[in-house]
């Protein structure tokens, strides 16, 4: 379009073409739903894909399919995310779930109308944590929404909103990544160069979720934590308290990072099983640490090996659910040194 700036609203977002290509044919097709429901893992896309969206519906100018004007007043405020008409609704501080006051705040906010925008939009960035009470709340929005309001549920588990809710939202599954995109964001965020042992390790970790490449952070830092992991998972095979105790400082240390620590484990533990059946020769995660895995893997066995993957999977999965943390974590390092110590 002569004598504008308009810019590619995905033009940065790696996947996720499925999605980006339906946002784009209903937002230019003037189809916009009033609710959406982002479905998928943490760490998928989802709050900036709601996020690039709520540009699209919140530009004044006419744009092109999947751009953006860039110059109203709208999207010069998108560009530092500070637009007024979109309002993003997190956990309270604090707490573990959205409650009723929050959701109330947005319905009072609604009914001002959009200061800069053609649409107000809000993310709820945890949907599935909203209380009972507070998606009742939502829903008597969802029936009947101010005309300008577009509403975007963030989730992790659809399961836990009420049918009510959920009926009343047009729900757009977030699909994994490929090794390729994972590669590819690995690549971006270390400026093109890529190192093959890391990128196969982040490749393995990300589990085509491309949020947790982002996670690695500084190489010599995430070896040196391996390297800390490692010794202290060796050393459960000495039965003693000391030892076990060194691992759960590791995990609170680590606390919200604690995700890292249980993947590098689990990758341990899958190298023994792997130089336990097949030897030296075997093709392992983390190589550089070989013999020391083979040691232990000689003290513990295949099978021992194989129970302490299940007991941390275990654990991640109750971590996830939101179990006490620190107890989770403790009752791992007992567990796993039964194991290594029958």
């Amino acid at each position: 379009m002569a004598g504008t700036v308009e810019k590619d609203i995905f033009y940065d977002l790696i996947g996720q073409k499925r999605i980006k290509e339906m946002l784009v044919e209903i937002e230019h097709g003037g189809n916009v739903g009033h609710a959406y429901i982002f479905n998928g893992p943490g760490g998928i896309g989802r709050k900036t894909v709601a996020r690039k969206f709520a540009s699209l519906l919140t530009c004044t100018s006419e744009h092109s399919a999947g751009k953006v004007c860039g110059r109203c007043e709208a999207c010069m405020l998108a560009e530092n995310s500070s637009n007024p008409d979109v309002v993003f609704v997190g956990l309270p501080k604090d707490k573990k779930t959205v409650s009723v006051d929050s959701i109330r705040e947005m319905r009072e906010d609604m009914l001002t109308a959009p200061l800069v925008s053609r649409s107000k939009v809000y993310v709820i960035e945890h949907g599935d944590k909203m209380t009972a009470e507070a998606q009742n709340a939502l829903l008597k929005i969802l029936e009947e929404p101010p005309l300008y309001v577009v509403i975007i549920i963030i989730s992790a588990n659809p399961l836990l909103l009420l049918d009510t809710v959920r009926s009343r939202a047009i729900r757009i599954d977030f699909s994994r990544n490929s090794e390729e995109e994972i590669k590819e964001a690995y690549r971006r965020m270390r400026g093109g160069d890529a190192d093959s042992s890391e990128e196969a390790l982040i490749c393995s970790y990300a589990d085509g979720i491309i949020g947790r490449v982002y996670e690695f952070g500084d190489w010599d830092e995430i070896k040196s934590l391996q390297k800390q992991i490692l010794e202290a998972m060796c050393e459960l095979c000495n039965g003693k308290y000391e030892s076990r105790k060194k691992l759960i400082s590791i995990m609170n240390k680590k606390g919200e990072e604690s995700e890292l620590v249980l993947f590098t484990l689990i990758s341990f533990y899958r190298d023994i099983m792997h130089l336990v059946r097949f030897g030296k020769n075997a093709r392992l995660q983390n190589k550089e640490y070989k013999d020391k895995l083979y040691d232990t893997g000689r003290d513990i066995g295949y099978y021992n090996a194989k129970a302490c993957i299940k007991i941390i999977d275990d654990t991640w999965k109750d971590i996830m659910r939101n179990a006490a943390y620190s107890l989770a974590v403790e009752n791992m390092a007992i567990k796993l040194q039964e194991v290594m110590t029958v």
